[in-house]
């Protein structure tokens, strides 16, 4: 953990040079570290419960087994985020047949494809089990738990798909990559630093809320960029469209209607002329 966080440490003062392309390859190790470390987690704690529960959005609970499992897979997505955002690496993606594969495997269908070899815990069972809050701290998790559900379901289709339609038609502009990279070091960061941040609250090093107020302000510096966001949204409308009709797919909670999106949506940016 403590190596996780120096590595973090070094990508942040590297992006702070604008060297964009270090910046890259430094947070490609990054990430394989915080996926190492997951699959060490999974396979020693297994005393740790196994429930629906994550236990992580709460003051008393353990965290749940299944919420350290399915944080390996966001890992997953940040080091191919790792890959696919750096300029050669992308390139070198793109020259074999198996590589365009791997692209389209986690631009189109990571939620449908890999996502499902990993269990699901739910934001609705957050600090449920096991009396896992505190009365008086109660409220504080139930408006941080609501604030993390509605981060994770904007940035899972607009700084997600949204930003890898958009390297994958080569519509990023050069000036918009330093956003990029910082959004991707953002989010490995969240990803792979909220496991280090519960073992703190759990050793009793830092105060439960402290530790949690600060993966909140991790999720939203992300607005920061909103700005330079915006741009590409305007600049894009038709993308922002197909964006949004998937996040209202996935309000319906079902799984077979966002495969059927996602199909549509390969379709769309593959097999036409659109000009998005």
């Amino acid at each position: 953990m403590v190596r996780l966080f120096s590595q973090f440490s070094i990508c942040v003062c590297v992006f702070a040079t604008s060297c964009l392309d270090i910046a890259s390859h430094t947070t490609t190790q990054f990430p394989k570290t915080g996926l190492i470390q997951g699959y060490s987690a999974f396979f020693s704690f297994k005393v740790l419960p196994e429930l629906t529960d994550p236990g992580y959005y709460s003051d008393k609970a353990v965290l749940s087994r299944n919420f350290v499992h399915e944080n390996i897979f966001f890992t997953l997505m940040a080091m191919f985020g790792s890959v696919y955002y750096h300029h050669g690496a992308r390139e070198s993606l793109r020259q074999f047949a198996i590589g365009r594969f791997i692209e389209c495997l986690f631009v189109f269908w990571p939620f449908v494809a890999i996502r499902t070899w990993f269990p699901v815990t739910q934001f609705s069972k957050a600090g449920q089990t096991y009396k896992g809050r505190t009365e008086k701290n109660d409220r504080f998790y139930q408006i941080g738990t609501t604030m993390v559900k509605l981060f994770y379901l904007w940035a899972k289709y607009f700084l997600g798909f949204f930003m890898q339609f958009m390297i994958f038609l080569d519509k990023m502009e050069p000036s918009h990559w330093h956003y990029m990279q910082g959004m991707l070091l953002l989010n490995t960061g969240t990803v792979s630093l909220s496991i280090f941040l519960h073992t703190l609250r759990f050793k009793k090093i830092l105060p439960a809320k402290f530790t949690f107020s600060l993966y909140l302000v991790q999720i939203y510096l992300t607005f920061l960029a909103l700005p330079i966001a915006y741009e590409m949204f305007m600049a894009h409308p038709k993308l922002c469209g197909v964006c949004l009709a998937g996040l209202v797919a996935n309000l319906t909670r079902s799984r077979k209607l966002h495969a059927v999106w996602c199909g549509i949506t390969m379709v769309l940016l593959t097999q036409t002329g659109i000009d998005w």
